[in-house]
């Protein structure tokens, strides 16, 4: 099985369990009824089994690869975050308390910390800044003078800064897919880090960059000429220039978008089906890539300490 795809057996192994992991969690009763994911369905039942992967090729985990991408989101959104108590002067045991994802002490931190960082940036304008607005590719050392900027003008420290980072990585399904450095298929739906958010053993993502690029957003003239290559292509109707012009107005006023964004309000008021029902799928998948550039723009690769 490995051989046939040029990866060492063990990595192959840690693919298969993280697709697996994201298969169970995208077919459980809470997100089987949406409807990106119930297209999806075969799919999902088919890796989530042994069967699939005796015979795997990079042609099917390509393609498997690309139909979960924009789904995958879900499955990070289905995990809880677990608070561990240790009061040692009252308690003789640790504690595991399970805490919904929203409702802990951490989620009211970061909610604070981003509202204040937004009423921040508002005002901001440097050549960082300007880059992050542009879609220009971020380096490490712009995300550190970013993330000085907001603890000198107290905003917040470092653990608030590091905090974003996490979140966002949660949030835009990043890891693997961007850290691991593989080519061809061997990232399937995120790649073998996809289950807990990191990069691969080598590299290590931060989403920061796309904590700041969510609050300052894009500038009109850079998605527009994102998306002209795609328009300039072929001939497409009403529907479908006024398809990919609600994608530019999102991502001109949020500045990342996550490819199941296309299966909600207000994509599914054009086509019910999201971009499936519009577009050929050269096409879908072409959307998918253009979504994934403006999210890789934001996220620079540094090794890990």
């Amino acid at each position: 099985m490995a051989d046939a795809i040029g990866l060492p057996e063990r990595n192959l192994n840690s693919v298969r369990k993280a697709v697996q992991t994201i298969a169970s969690e995208l077919m459980s009763p809470k997100n089987r009824n949406v409807p990106a994911i119930a297209a999806q369905a075969e799919l999902l039942e088919a890796v989530s089994g042994d069967e699939w992967w005796q015979d795997v090729t990079v042609p099917m985990l390509e393609h498997a690869r690309k139909s979960l991408r924009g789904i995958a989101y879900y499955a990070a959104a289905n995990r809880r975050n677990v608070v561990y108590t240790d009061f040692e002067d009252t308690l003789d045991t640790v504690e595991s308390v399970e805490l919904a994802r929203g409702g802990d002490v951490s989620s009211v931190d970061y909610r604070r910390f981003r509202e204040r960082a937004l009423a921040f940036l508002r005002e901001e304008d440097n050549a960082v800044l300007r880059r992050v607005r542009m879609g220009e590719q971020l380096t490490q050392q712009d995300l550190d003078e970013l993330g000085r900027m907001l603890i000198d003008n107290g905003i917040g420290d470092e653990e608030d800064v590091r905090a974003a980072d996490i979140h966002c990585r949660e949030q835009y399904g990043v890891g693997g897919l961007y850290g691991s450095g593989t080519s061809g298929g061997a990232d399937a739906a995120g790649g073998a880090d996809a289950a807990d958010g990191t990069g691969g053993e080598d590299d290590e993502v931060s989403g920061f960059g796309l904590f700041i690029r969510s609050l300052v957003g894009l500038e009109p003239a850079a998605v527009q000429a994102t998306f002209a290559r795609f328009l300039d292509g072929k001939r497409y109707n009403s529907r479908q220039i006024e398809f990919v012009n609600h994608i530019v107005r999102e991502l001109t006023k949020d500045g990342v978008m996550n490819g199941d964004r296309l299966y909600e309000q207000p994509f599914i008021d054009l086509a019910a089906g999201g971009p499936d029902d519009l577009f050929v799928d050269d096409d879908v998948n072409a959307l998918f890539d253009l979504l994934d550039d403006v999210k890789r723009s934001a996220i620079p690769l540094r090794k890990a300490a």
